[in-house]
């Protein structure tokens, strides 16, 4: 009896301890989950949502995937994005330009992406990387709408958050933003 209350005792805190770091490891050690308190109040020139996830981004690692992003589905790089809930969500990610060549020339630290999910409920990816840092918007095909944004500028701690985390009419980023 002792050694069984012992098995499950162990059992219980390896649960836990995978629970803990899961979007860690789903995510290749990209994000990992930090603490507000940790970070202060971020950017007070932005719109903060009422409710968020805040997470630390490898930012070296992310463009490393970027980087190797082809022009095509087919030719996209494999990496994940934590939603709102803290699930890791597997993208596949491609290069896509919304900008004119002639602004890729004067601005070449402006890339953006487009993707989809690999599994699981159908979404898709909108991403822009540039020197402000990572936005993102995920539109899944049912449901609500979600966005990884700075938190604080140039320390690579994003928040990610859905539309219904701002009062009604609210965009999701403020004019500053932009």
């Amino acid at each position: 009896m002792r050694k069984s209350l012992k098995y499950n005792g162990f059992l219980l805190c390896l649960v836990l301890l995978c629970q803990c770091s899961s979007l860690q490891k789903a995510s290749h050690g990209l994000w990992r989950e930090v603490k507000p308190a940790d970070y202060g109040e971020g950017d007070s020139n932005r719109l903060t949502p009422s409710r968020f996830l805040l997470v630390a981004l490898a930012m070296p690692q992310l463009e490393g995937y970027l980087a190797a992003a082809g022009k095509s589905e087919s030719e996209g790089q494999l990496f994940s994005l934590p939603s709102p809930a803290g699930e890791a969500l597997e993208f596949t990610v491609w290069k896509n330009s919304v900008v004119s060549e002639e602004l890729l020339e004067k601005y070449p630290e402006l890339q953006t992406y487009q993707g989809k999910t690999v599994s699981g409920a159908p979404a898709t990816l909108r991403l822009e990387n540039s020197t402000k840092g990572l936005i993102a918007m995920v539109t899944p095909q049912e449901g609500m709408p979600w966005y990884i944004a700075p938190y604080i500028k140039n320390q690579n701690v994003y928040m990610i958050f859905d539309k219904e985390a701002f009062p009604d009419g609210a965009p999701p980023y403020s004019e500053s933003t932009q």
